[in-house]
């Protein structure tokens, strides 16, 4: 009975399947083989491009630009006396000028303006023989300008010179001209042609200036009996004074803020 049991169990494991096994894990590749990169060393002869060059500071921002520049200062005047320049007093001056072509470098820049220019002409000492207390005019200019602005360096200096033509006259005009007493009408306007240059730093806020004009063929009638003829002159003058440009201080300010 003990034999025929064993032979019962014997065959029943024959026959049941076999339990099935977890697979083998695969071998990991070998350093360098075909499944891994340790590392790779290359050799070339193209070198690296050099970094572009950075463009100047004062290079950013548009192509144009503006002044307004308030000036003052003392002029004298020839209104056709022997004596020459024998008139003088002081004068007040506004030169507004825009830019539109400006250089990259910001050095160079030609410009348009208008100018409007007025002086304060007398003269106290008189010969014996005129009858005037004192010989005195307003002269008043408006003028269109050709600017040309050169930054020698963009901070500490720059020159700018400019070329103009306009309109002349007087007001208040009781004056010793064409060596007698006169006066100018009210109405009596003149070509005039000027030049003046400007010598500026501090980003072309505070200037020097100085230039000279021209007033062509003012009609002057004479005051004193027997002569009441009219007489043409040529008053002529130069100017030197100082400048404050207001629009680049607001420039300034803002570009500062910024």
């Amino acid at each position: 009975m003990i034999a025929l049991a064993l032979v019962h169990s014997v065959a029943l494991l024959a026959l049941s399947p076999a339990p099935e096994s977890a697979p083998a894990p695969a071998p990991e590749p070998a350093p360098g083989g075909f499944g891994s990169v340790e590392s790779i060393t290359t050799d070339s002869n193209v070198h690296g491009l050099p970094p572009p060059e950075l463009e100047d500071d004062d290079d950013d921002g548009p192509r144009h630009e503006f002044s307004a520049r308030a000036e003052a200062g003392y002029a004298q005047t020839n209104l056709g006396n022997a004596d020459g320049l024998d008139h003088h007093g002081l004068f007040l001056r506004l030169h507004v000028a825009v830019y539109p072509w400006v250089s990259k470098s910001r050095r160079v820049a030609g410009g348009i303006g208008l100018l409007y220019s007025y002086a304060g002409t007398n003269r106290r000492s008189l010969p014996d023989s005129v009858e005037l207390d004192a010989s005195k005019a307003q002269q008043q200019q408006i003028m269109v300008s050709d600017v040309l602005l050169v930054r020698a360096h963009p901070e500490w200096f720059s020159i700018e010179p400019a070329a103009m033509i306009g309109l002349g006259f007087y007001s208040n005009a009781k004056v010793f001209a064409a060596d007698r007493a006169a006066v100018i009408r009210k109405d009596e306007y003149a070509f005039v042609a000027g030049g003046s240059l400007a010598l500026c730093t501090a980003w072309d806020i505070a200037c020097v200036t100085g230039g000279a004009s021209v007033l062509v063929a003012v009609e002057t009638v004479g005051t004193q009996a027997p002569t009441l003829d009219a007489r043409v002159i040529h008053p002529w003058g130069w100017h030197v004074g100082v400048g404050v440009d207001i629009l680049r201080i607001m420039a300034r300010a803002n570009r500062t803020a910024a």
